[in-house]
């Protein structure tokens, strides 16, 4: 479902585009899409604390999805569970972490949110692949960049 909302952003953007519009945004809760000639700053929400700002990103004619779990996650039987799923693990994601990528796309950056939740520092190669870079915000950690 994730990659199918990105790629939804990004048949918006060419349907402006096709019709004559020179610059806009299309965000999509998480999955947002900025074009035209100025720079638009983005927030990123914090971990734990999804009313507050915890990075700030500028696009310029790129796409960024963020991941995280703070509005999905949910107790049962005394089990924190999301939305999120680990696909080596086949477990539900826990992390109170947040993911955000910029990628020329929304649909590329939106698919490679779920890889860097899962692989971390692994994932720079494939970032690197798909001209992206990806911002990791845990709880009791200093902002990560992707590649470094």
């Amino acid at each position: 479902m994730g990659s199918q909302k990105g790629s939804r952003v990004d048949c918006a953007v060419e349907a402006l585009k096709k019709a004559g519009v020179q610059a806009s945004i299309v965000n999509a809760g998480g999955d947002l899409r900025a074009f035209g000639l100025r720079e638009e700053t983005v927030r990123v929400r914090h971990p734990l604390e999804p009313g507050r700002a915890a990075g700030i990103l500028t696009l310029k004619n790129r796409a960024v999805a963020t991941s995280a779990i703070y509005f999905s996650r949910k107790k049962h039987r005394a089990h924190i569970h999301s939305a999120l799923i680990n696909g080596q693990s086949r477990e539900s994601i826990v992390d109170d972490v947040s993911i955000s990528v910029a990628a020329d796309n929304c649909m590329t950056a939106d698919a490679l949110t779920k890889i860097v939740f899962v692989l971390r520092e692994r994932a720079e190669p494939i970032l690197l692949r798909h001209a992206a870079d990806a911002i990791i915000l845990e709880c009791d950690r200093a902002p990560q960049r992707l590649p470094t």
